[in-house]
């Protein structure tokens, strides 16, 4: 719907404890509507979260929500890694090493960041904003 957000925490909890080593691997595709984010989300709730926005025109960000208010919202950076129902699978990567956080669309580095450490990070989810249709194709989470 338009100027919202759907998400959907996966089935089974993934916690990411402190000082983790984990890749989490997501391909998508936008399939068809309005130019809008859509991507992973780590989570603590539905009050607390990390968002890693990609939109179809290329451009991606990360923002972080913290008690209903976002308190950091990115900068759009261009990747220029456009995708339709026609373009192979965009692949969206979060890299966390200990704290350290890095974002990556293909293999453009969006940003990097540290985890804060009252964020407790329970589970991944999957998010999509306005009105647009996507394809989540595959989700992998690896522990390094």
């Amino acid at each position: 719907t338009k100027d919202f957000c759907n998400w959907a925490a996966l089935p089974q909890s993934y916690p990411i404890e402190s000082g983790s080593d984990i890749d989490i691997i997501l391909k998508m595709r936008h399939i068809n509507g309005l130019t809008d984010g859509f991507g992973l989300m780590l989570w603590q709730d539905d009050s607390n979260h990390y968002t890693f926005e990609y939109q179809n025109n290329g451009k991606a960000r990360y923002n972080i929500y913290e008690n209903s208010t976002y308190t950091y919202i990115g900068d759009f950076k261009s990747t220029n890694i456009i995708s339709n129902e026609n373009s192979p699978s965009v692949i969206q990567k979060i890299e966390i090493r200990g704290s350290a956080v890095k974002y990556f669309v293909n293999n453009f580095l969006v940003d990097s960041f540290e985890l804060k450490d009252y964020l407790t990070i329970n589970n991944i989810a999957l998010r999509v904003c306005g009105e647009q249709k996507v394809a989540f194709d595959e989700l992998q989470v690896i522990p390094k």
